[in-house]
């Protein structure tokens, strides 16, 4: 019985922190398929892909697009530097980039090298109003896409970030019971 119960304790501590809600999705019912062919999400996460703004608004743009090749590492140095470092190495790391780049390689020459494209949105969201969302637009792989939604926040003086959702290429990877549709 006390085993049992141990058990069922660690259970249930286990899942109160367990802050990704997006395996509860069920994808059958998450998407659905529009005349034209294509599919549209219409499952609970209130920070995916929502092009018409149902779910939120856009604040503010921080970061207007840029193509990181196309501009000179000075430059790129420069408009990397008004982001905290750790929210740029939280995107890279959420997008396995590191994986990929050469070991010891700057961070402007990891964006030169693999980001298209780079758009920095702030978000709101109704009812939500304790969250300060920022949305990284990245493009990938000549088409390819991502949107990284982090929620800032300060923590004994210092600025912290935690993935609030993550799409790639349309598809839900993970979102944030913060951010879900209650």
């Amino acid at each position: 019985m006390l085993k049992s119960l141990m058990v069922m304790s660690l259970f249930v501590w286990g899942s109160a922190f367990a802050q990704d809600m997006s395996t509860t999705e069920d994808i059958g019912t998450a998407y659905r398929e529009m005349p034209d062919g294509s599919s549209r999400y219409v499952g609970k996460c209130l920070t995916h892909e929502d092009y018409e703004r149902i779910n939120f608004k856009i604040s503010k743009t921080v970061l207007d697009t840029i193509n990181p090749s196309e501009l000179p590492k000075k430059e790129l140095a420069s408009i990397l530097a008004k982001f905290d470092s750790v929210l740029l190495s939280e995107v890279l790391n959420n997008l396995d980039i590191y994986d990929m780049a050469d070991r010891g390689a700057s961070r402007v020459s990891i964006f030169q090298d693999f980001i298209d494209d780079l758009t920095v949105e702030t978000l709101s969201l109704a009812n939500r109003e304790d969250l300060k969302l920022i949305r990284f637009n990245v493009g990938v792989g000549g088409g390819n896409g991502a949107y990284l939604v982090f929620n800032e926040s300060m923590v004994s003086g210092s600025k912290k970030y935690k993935l609030m959702s993550f799409t790639f290429d349309g598809e839900l990877n993970s979102c944030d019971l913060k951010v879900w549709k209650r």
